[in-house]
Protein backbone atom coordinates (compact mmCIF):
# COMPACT_ATOMS: atom_id res chain seq x y z
CA UNK A 1 0.00 0.00 0.00
CA UNK A 2 1.21 3.23 -1.12
CA UNK A 3 2.18 5.95 1.72
CA UNK A 4 -0.66 8.80 1.88
CA UNK A 5 -0.30 11.41 -0.09
CA UNK A 6 -0.69 14.82 1.47
CA UNK A 7 -1.63 18.25 -0.04
CA UNK A 8 0.13 20.86 1.26
CA UNK A 9 -1.70 24.23 0.83
CA UNK A 10 -1.00 27.64 1.67
CA UNK A 11 0.11 31.10 0.08
CA UNK A 12 2.97 30.90 -2.47
CA UNK A 13 3.29 34.37 -3.01
CA UNK A 14 6.77 35.15 -1.93
CA UNK A 15 10.03 33.20 -2.04
CA UNK A 16 9.75 32.98 1.96
CA UNK A 17 5.97 31.53 2.00
CA UNK A 18 7.06 29.11 -0.88
CA UNK A 19 10.16 27.76 0.83
CA UNK A 20 8.51 27.50 4.47
CA UNK A 21 5.45 25.54 2.55
CA UNK A 22 9.04 23.34 0.91
CA UNK A 23 10.12 22.88 4.70
CA UNK A 24 6.57 21.42 5.84
CA UNK A 25 6.70 19.29 2.77
CA UNK A 26 10.25 17.92 3.49
CA UNK A 27 9.42 17.21 7.25
CA UNK A 28 6.28 15.25 5.86
CA UNK A 29 8.28 13.48 3.19
CA UNK A 30 11.14 12.61 5.83
CA UNK A 31 8.35 10.65 8.20
CA UNK A 32 7.23 8.59 5.02
CA UNK A 33 4.75 10.51 3.20
CA UNK A 34 3.94 11.87 -0.14
CA UNK A 35 3.43 15.29 -0.62
CA UNK A 36 1.73 17.39 -3.59
CA UNK A 37 3.18 20.93 -3.15
CA UNK A 38 1.46 23.71 -5.69
CA UNK A 39 4.27 25.38 -6.94
CA UNK A 40 6.79 22.98 -6.65
CA UNK A 41 4.67 19.93 -9.02
CA UNK A 42 2.20 22.49 -11.28
CA UNK A 43 3.34 26.50 -11.27
CA UNK A 44 6.63 27.96 -11.91
CA UNK A 45 8.16 25.04 -13.73
CA UNK A 46 10.48 26.05 -16.32
CA UNK A 47 8.73 27.98 -19.17
CA UNK A 48 5.61 28.65 -17.11
CA UNK A 49 6.04 32.31 -17.11
CA UNK A 50 6.54 31.74 -21.25
CA UNK A 51 2.72 30.64 -21.00
CA UNK A 52 -0.41 33.31 -21.41
CA UNK A 53 -2.34 34.23 -18.60
CA UNK A 54 -5.19 31.94 -19.24
CA UNK A 55 -2.93 29.11 -19.86
CA UNK A 56 -0.87 29.74 -16.84
CA UNK A 57 -4.77 29.81 -15.08
CA UNK A 58 -5.75 26.66 -16.57
CA UNK A 59 -2.29 25.12 -16.25
CA UNK A 60 -3.08 25.83 -11.76
CA UNK A 61 -6.56 25.24 -12.11
CA UNK A 62 -6.35 21.50 -13.37
CA UNK A 63 -3.44 20.41 -11.81
CA UNK A 64 -4.32 21.61 -8.63
CA UNK A 65 -7.58 20.45 -8.50
CA UNK A 66 -6.78 17.11 -9.67
CA UNK A 67 -4.21 16.73 -6.83
CA UNK A 68 -7.35 17.64 -4.46
CA UNK A 69 -9.10 14.76 -5.90
CA UNK A 70 -5.60 12.67 -5.56
CA UNK A 71 -4.76 13.62 -2.03
CA UNK A 72 -5.87 11.43 0.97
CA UNK A 73 -5.46 15.02 3.12
CA UNK A 74 -4.69 18.40 2.99
CA UNK A 75 -2.02 20.66 5.37
CA UNK A 76 -2.39 23.85 5.36
CA UNK A 77 -0.49 27.33 6.41
CA UNK A 78 -2.85 29.34 7.81
CA UNK A 79 -0.99 32.46 8.75
CA UNK A 80 -1.66 36.14 8.09
CA UNK A 81 -4.30 38.61 9.31
CA UNK A 82 -6.48 36.59 7.12
CA UNK A 83 -6.22 32.60 6.00
CA UNK A 84 -5.08 32.86 2.13
CA UNK A 85 -8.42 33.44 0.10
CA UNK A 86 -6.81 29.86 -2.41
CA UNK A 87 -5.78 28.06 0.14
CA UNK A 88 -9.33 28.90 2.26
CA UNK A 89 -10.89 27.19 -1.21
CA UNK A 90 -8.48 24.53 -1.00
CA UNK A 91 -9.26 23.29 2.74
CA UNK A 92 -13.00 24.10 2.03
CA UNK A 93 -12.89 21.50 -0.95
CA UNK A 94 -10.94 19.10 0.90
CA UNK A 95 -13.31 19.06 3.68
CA UNK A 96 -16.08 19.05 1.66
CA UNK A 97 -14.98 15.42 -0.17
CA UNK A 98 -14.69 14.37 3.39
CA UNK A 99 -10.74 14.30 4.20
CA UNK A 100 -8.69 15.99 6.75
CA UNK A 101 -7.47 18.69 7.21
CA UNK A 102 -4.71 19.88 8.99
CA UNK A 103 -3.73 23.43 9.99
CA UNK A 104 -0.25 25.28 11.17
CA UNK A 105 -0.53 28.87 12.22
CA UNK A 106 2.03 30.80 14.26
CA UNK A 107 0.86 34.10 14.09
CA UNK A 108 0.49 35.93 17.11
CA UNK A 109 -2.61 38.27 15.76
CA UNK A 110 -4.64 35.15 16.81
CA UNK A 111 -6.53 32.61 16.36
CA UNK A 112 -7.77 31.28 12.58
CA UNK A 113 -11.01 31.94 11.07
CA UNK A 114 -14.31 30.48 12.19
CA UNK A 115 -14.70 27.87 8.96
CA UNK A 116 -10.54 27.41 9.67
CA UNK A 117 -10.43 26.45 12.75
CA UNK A 118 -13.92 24.07 11.91
CA UNK A 119 -12.45 22.33 8.98
CA UNK A 120 -9.24 21.30 10.85
CA UNK A 121 -11.37 18.94 13.36
CA UNK A 122 -12.93 21.99 15.50
CA UNK A 123 -8.84 23.10 16.38
CA UNK A 124 -7.98 19.54 17.16
CA UNK A 125 -5.93 19.46 14.04
CA UNK A 126 -4.55 22.63 14.78
CA UNK A 127 -0.53 22.61 14.87
CA UNK A 128 1.81 26.03 15.79
CA UNK A 129 4.95 24.11 14.55
CA UNK A 130 6.26 21.88 12.01
CA UNK A 131 7.20 19.70 14.55
CA UNK A 132 3.86 19.71 16.45
CA UNK A 133 2.36 19.38 12.71
CA UNK A 134 3.92 16.43 11.49
CA UNK A 135 3.13 14.48 15.34
CA UNK A 136 -0.57 15.17 14.55
CA UNK A 137 -0.42 14.11 11.02
CA UNK A 138 1.16 10.42 12.19
CA UNK A 139 -1.00 10.24 15.21
CA UNK A 140 -4.49 11.00 13.22
CA UNK A 141 -3.28 9.91 9.61
CA UNK A 142 -0.47 6.96 10.07
CA UNK A 143 1.32 5.29 7.39
CA UNK A 144 0.25 1.48 7.77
Amino acid sequence: MAAPYIYVAGPLFTPYERGYIEQIAAALEAKGYRTFVPHRDVGLSDGFNELSEEERFRTIYHGDHGALEACDFCVALLDGADEDSGTSVEIGYMAGRGKLVYGLRHDIRGPVGIMAWGVCGEGKRMARSIDELVTLVTTYSPIR
